[in-house]
């Protein structure tokens, strides 16, 4: 009964391999459970390949809201794009192959440069709140971390910089007495 569920499970869940595409065994289709597709563009023939992916329902109505305002199409392509950019950003060598996607990263990097600014102009909270991320890795005794949070957050040559690297040593000072 279990090989006949298993093999209900692969003939369910995978497509056959195209003829082009190297065999694979029906174990590893099993592991990776997986359907593929052809989607032709002007330039390429892109192999996509769909994988199931859990996410925390906060999550899910996060980008449920990015799509009722219209920012994203559907959730799917959301999910895409924030692949596309975090390989774009970790990768040198990778090069986006999602269609509008340098539509999509103009519009939300404006989006983001819009909150920011909203942000730092309102109370200075994201000042605020690195000061209390200083002062909590001082207190803590973790020092370089403390170093690295201001020098991957402000230039050196911000005041924020300053004032974050004189609390930082205020309170190393403190905690060593």
């Amino acid at each position: 009964m279990a090989a006949q569920s298993r093999a209900f499970q692969l003939s369910v869940c995978m497509l056959s391999p195209k003829p082009n595409q190297k065999a694979v065994s029906n174990h590893e289709r099993a592991l990776l459970c997986e359907r593929r597709s052809h989607i032709e563009t002007e330039q390429q023939q892109i192999l996509m390949v769909q994988e199931t992916v859990r996410y925390s329902e906060s999550i899910v109505e996060a980008v449920q809201t990015l799509v009722n305002e219209g920012t994203f199409e559907h959730k799917s392509e959301f999910y895409r794009f924030a692949t596309e950019l975090l390989l774009d950003s970790l990768r040198e060598d990778y090069n986006p192959e999602m269609l509008n996607y340098d539509t999509l990263a103009e519009t939300t990097h404006q989006q983001l440069g819009e909150f920011m600014s909203e942000q730092s102009a309102g109370s200075g909270s994201m000042f605020y709140e690195s000061a209390i991320i200083i002062r909590r890795h001082a207190r803590r005794g973790e020092i370089d971390a403390a170093e690295e949070y201001i020098e991957t957050h402000y230039p050196s040559e911000r005041g924020e910089y300053l004032l974050l690297e004189a609390l930082l040593d205020y309170y190393h000072d403190t905690e060593a007495e």
